[in-house]
């Protein structure tokens, strides 16, 4: 049934040993524009674009994010094909770019798709995902200790990209996480125990006491479509369009406090800056506010109020919920500018 599943997601950023209370650059969750190609309606695209050699300016990684989910629901045809267009049409611009002289820059990046009961991902180089479904864990790479499978050649530096897809099974109560190439440093015993924690801010909390150094994770958990979660959610078609709405929301709220306080000790996930907050967003409904299904976008505040991912016992939580309506075009965030057509 289409659109039956709706996704959590979260992100977890750590450099450094040092968790950064934004979200990853890379990170972007979108579901299926009213204009959008035939075959996509259906479709949820996950991306995340990670960095590869010189580290560039985050929204270089913003905007590859934002033209892949373009692309992908510009374009017809198979799931397959869809993403193979896609990373070859980033990987062309970045080697184009690369050959021109100028500054050279690369990109690790992973893909997926969500169609009913079924998720494609793409990765090109240093990358790796776990699905846990039903009782089954699995990594892709299917060995994530194997050096040659995990760290291949990352867009830009080759005229065509490796690009390698696998297609997997999945259901209500399925977790998985795409990640960077830290993902392997973790035993996949581990993994599996940290995405059978009892919700999503559980699982990214468990992530982040198993990272060594650095990483940049998101983490999405499928529901279905009517079951209520958890966690409170903001409903949206698109994380860009819910970091504008939080961050909107955070610079309201800046004046309320005359000074810093000090976090308090997490109960239930809150703490003294308000605890948690719930928005629904979704596309607009020529009748009523009817649903038909869509996906869903978990992030949280730390307690300086910035965007980040769930943290342990300093986490003022702020999840949204990527939802589909009828009838309206959703479009995508440029920065400040919304592109209601696609081209």
């Amino acid at each position: 049934m289409p659109f039956e599943l709706e996704s959590l997601v979260g992100h977890l950023y750590i450099m450094g040993k040092r968790v950064l209370k934004t979200t990853p650059p890379g990170v972007l969750v979108e579901v299926a524009p009213s204009k959008a190609a035939r075959g996509r309606e259906a479709d949820t695209f996950f991306a995340l674009v990670l960095p590869s050699g010189t580290v560039a300016p985050n929204t270089f990684y913003e905007q590859m994010a934002q033209m892949a989910a373009e692309r992908f629901f510009n374009t017809g045809g198979s799931v397959t094909a869809a993403l193979r267009d896609v990373l070859n049409m980033l990987n062309n611009n970045l080697f184009e770019h690369n050959q021109s002289g100028r500054t050279h820059y690369e990109a690790n990046m992973l893909c997926a798709v969500l169609r009913g009961e079924e998720i494609t991902i793409a990765r090109v180089g240093a990358a790796a995902a776990v699905i846990r479904a039903g009782d089954q864990t699995v990594s892709y790479p299917e060995d994530l200790t194997a050096d040659e499978a995990l760290f291949q050649p990352p867009l830009g530096v080759q005229p065509i990209p490796a690009v390698f897809l696998k297609r997997f099974s999945i259901e209500a109560g399925a977790r998985f996480v795409l990640s960077d190439a830290s993902l392997a440093e973790i035993p996949l015993a581990k993994i599996d125990q940290a995405l059978r924690a009892s919700n999503l801010e559980q699982v990214l909390s468990e992530f982040k006491m198993l990272v060594t150094l650095q990483i940049q994770l998101m983490a999405v958990e499928l529901v279905r479509a009517e079951e209520p979660v958890p966690l409170p959610v903001v409903m949206g078609e698109s994380t860009t369009a819910i970091a504008a709405e939080l961050a909107a929301q955070r610079q309201q709220a800046a004046p309320i406090t005359a000074e810093p306080e000090q976090p308090a000790p997490c109960d239930g996930g809150r703490i003294k800056t308000g605890g948690w907050h719930c928005r629904r967003l979704r596309r607009a409904e020529p009748a009523g506010i009817g649903r038909s299904g869509g996906q869903t976008f978990c992030s949280s505040d730390g307690y300086t109020a910035h965007k980040t991912a769930l943290l342990l016992k300093v986490s003022d939580g702020r999840c949204g919920r990527l939802s589909r309506r009828r009838g309206a075009d959703c479009g995508v965030l440029m920065g400040n500018t919304h592109r209601g057509d696609r081209v």
